[in-house]
């Protein structure tokens, strides 16, 4: 963290003096910076004053950001954020037990996406407020030479990273509706949602960078990244669609760090790349990345192989970031009435509301053809038949979120069938127990019947056998 000249001193009080006595709100509760987190990492030297000093800090930000007064949930490694308690057996189970280590994004403490974390960030911050609302103060800023000040000359406006502010900007507790087609957002706040996720998965405090692949990230980490999504963004059905979204986060995920490798790492030396480490990644996850990953030969050979099935790709669409499913949700999919496949690619590769490429003139032809003969032909035999098997992550026409199996129906796993296998013998043998048993039932009931006759008529009665067991 940079250290901070008295200019910058000066120019935050002068900022936070200005909004109290003009009752602005231009510095939200939801921007309020959280305090250091260095003291997380003596959870092994507890008794250390900057472990305990560091609890109290982070329980005074914890009841300010949350608004409550009793109680807050406790992060200590016994409740693991699933019980609540006050301040004082929260302080006490931090000293006792020790803080969740990863846990270094406070979520369920009030701490937001997007909010200043160091006092770079919070001065950077208080001046785009400002200059929001039009204010004009005469205080001189601090330059770019001033020792161990911040770096805040202007530059030039370009296009940078994603913020998704509006998201970064809800108050504590404040949620945003999605709705759910084809396993993925549409309608509105669709496009934040995305985003949101595509900020997430470059967050280094929920979303490692230095693993081999998503399938290594721990299930505590996922369950963090859940709990982020879920705190800004509800849906009637969002917990079932869990699985989807995380694969969709796989997928952004996947696809950043191959954006990575493009920019920061291909076709230069190592040493090189090393140095030139992007803004906001932790160094050692990016050594590891560089030297243990993009550089081995498995990595090297994925990406050739990649590379080649991308230039192979062919009648490309024409809609720009708006999702496929979008366009099938808006032409009747969201009555329950999705469009056939042709009417589908027709909508996705028209250019002026007409085909223009030959061969995807052709290929629509060979798609409306097989609509109309065989009108009940499931999309996807339809899509096989043009396009051949559908063994990527998407099946073709209907973008991500749909794979095959989605269309084909859920096929059963081995384990899945030896389960079912075995249920239905242990189902077998019981109704074999209750057959037996009613069949012994009915032969004393005919055993009885027969005395009772012999009784009435003074026939001397058969010899009664009952089964002992």
């Amino acid at each position: 963290m940079g250290s901070i000249s008295k200019w910058d001193n000066v120019f935050i009080t002068t900022v936070y003096a200005m909004v109290a006595i003009l009752d602005l709100s231009a510095i939200p509760r939801s921007q309020v910076m959280a305090p250091s987190k260095e003291w997380m990492q003596l959870v092994d030297n507890r008794l250390d004053k900057a472990y305990s000093i560091g609890v109290q800090k982070f329980l005074d930000y914890a009841f300010r950001r949350t608004g409550e007064l009793y109680d807050v949930r406790c992060p200590c490694v016994k409740c693991c954020n699933t019980t609540s308690g006050t301040r004082e057996t929260v302080e006490s189970h931090l000293k006792v037990y020790g803080i969740i280590q990863n846990y270094t994004f406070w979520y369920h403490h009030g701490e937001i996406l997007g909010e200043p974390q160091s006092d770079c960030e919070l001065i950077a911050h208080c001046r785009r407020l400002l200059e929001k609302e039009h204010m004009q103060i005469d205080i001189p800023l601090p330059s770019s030479t001033d020792q161990g000040s911040c770096n805040t000359e202007k530059v030039k406006k370009v296009r940078g990273r994603n913020k998704c502010k509006e998201v970064a900007s809800l108050e504590f507790g404040q949620k945003l509706k999605v709705t759910f087609y084809n396993n993925r957002t549409v309608g509105k706040n669709s496009n934040l949602f995305s985003r949101n996720l595509g900020k997430l998965v470059r967050d280094r405090n929920l979303c490692p960078l230095g693993v081999s692949s998503w399938h290594d990230i721990k299930e505590e980490q996922l369950n963090h990244m859940w709990a982020a999504v879920k705190d800004k963004f509800e849906s009637d059905d969002m917990d079932i669609h869990r699985n989807h979204i995380l694969g969709w986060m796989k997928e952004l995920w996947n696809k950043w760090r191959g954006q990575l490798h493009a920019k920061y790492v291909k076709g230069k030396p190592v040493q090189e790349a090393l140095k030139n480490m992007p803004k906001g990644i932790d160094k050692k996850q990016w050594e590891w990345l560089v030297t243990k990953h993009f550089s081995t030969e498995n990595f090297q050979a994925r990406s050739n192989r990649n590379a080649s099935n991308r230039a192979k790709l062919k009648m490309p669409h024409h809609i720009g970031s708006k999702p496929i499913r979008e366009i099938i949700y808006q032409k009747g999919g969201k009555d329950g009435k999705p469009p056939d496949l042709a009417t589908i690619f027709f909508e996705t590769r028209k250019k002026n509301n007409t085909l223009v490429d030959s061969e995807t003139i052709e290929k629509h032809a060979q798609i409306q053809e097989l609509v109309q003969s065989e009108p009940f032909l499931p999309s996807i035999e339809i899509v096989e038949k043009c396009f051949g098997p559908q063994i990527r992550s998407h099946v073709f026409g209907f973008g991500g979120g749909v794979k095959a199996k989605d269309l084909k129906g859920r096929t059963s796993s081995k384990a899945e069938l030896r389960s079912e296998l075995c249920s239905t013998r242990e189902e077998n043998q019981s109704l074999k127990d209750r057959l037996s048993t009613i069949e012994n039932d009915v032969k004393e009931l005919k055993q009885l019947k027969e005395l009772l006759l012999a009784q009435h008529s003074n026939v001397q009665p058969p010899t009664l056998l009952i089964s002992g067991e």
